[in-house]
């Protein structure tokens, strides 16, 4: 579920996963990324970006920093356009 906040001015995000985590994130669009950062003192946290500055190439990364260290990545995706 994302939304904007115009309270706060950014979007917000609500995320579940099949891992049984959920958790609450605000999101930012620079350019042409669109990114969402878990919100809190959690010490693992996420971070998912879509990036379209090339419209034949859409990426979705999704990375994770624990206890603050720097972001790792864990995965990325090059999303395709389903025919149709």
């Amino acid at each position: 579920m994302v939304g904007w906040d115009p309270a706060l001015g950014g979007y917000r995000a609500v995320l579940a996963d099949n891992y049984g985590h959920a958790d609450v994130m605000r999101g930012r669009i620079e350019g042409d990324r669109l990114t969402f950062e878990s919100v809190g003192d959690s010490p693992v946290r996420l971070r998912m970006t879509w990036d379209v500055s090339d419209p034949a190439d859409i990426t979705w990364r999704n990375e994770s920093s624990i206890d603050g260290v720097a972001w790792t990545l864990i995965e990325v995706y090059h999303l395709t356009r389903i025919p149709g």
